[in-house]
């Protein structure tokens, strides 16, 4: 990795644990991070039936239809909601995953779902999932 491409992952990473905005850091990484996270990420794992068995007794409010795991979260109202999805965004860069969300005024739906490796639910969308609920606890 050349220097600068260098400096430019070590200020992402400084803008992440500061927990800046979207925009403030996409304007601080560039694609600095887009680079760096996707060379160092291994491909997502595809979970078996047997895996998902396992795993969903522990994804409290999240249901598995059509190969998505799932979850609607409740705010106040759209602003929150959508301040909500916004706390998010940098951390969906950072794993490279970019769920399927829709906001419908105080409610905010995820659906999880790995498209390119033919619409499976692997070990990414369980973190994600995760990441997603432990935002939610913290911001009640």
């Amino acid at each position: 990795m050349s220097g600068l491409a260098a400096k430019g992952v070590v200020g992402c990473r400084m803008a992440i644990g500061e927990q800046r905005g979207a925009a403030s850091l996409m304007r601080v990484c560039g694609s600095a991070l887009a680079a760096h996270t996707h060379a160092l990420m291994d491909k997502p794992k595809i979970l078996t039936a047997k895996d998902l068995r396992a795993i969903m007794p522990r994804l409290a409010g999240w249901k598995l239809a059509q190969n998505k795991l799932s979850r609607t979260f409740e705010f106040q109202d759209f602003v929150h909601s959508l301040s909500f999805v916004n706390s998010l965004v940098a951390y969906f860069e950072t794993v490279d995953h970019h769920p399927d969300v829709r906001i419908a005024y105080n409610e905010v739906t995820f659906e999880l779902t790995r498209y390119d490796v033919g619409g499976k639910v692997t070990d990414r969308d369980v973190e994600v999932a995760k990441k997603i609920s432990s935002v939610y606890r913290a911001r009640a």
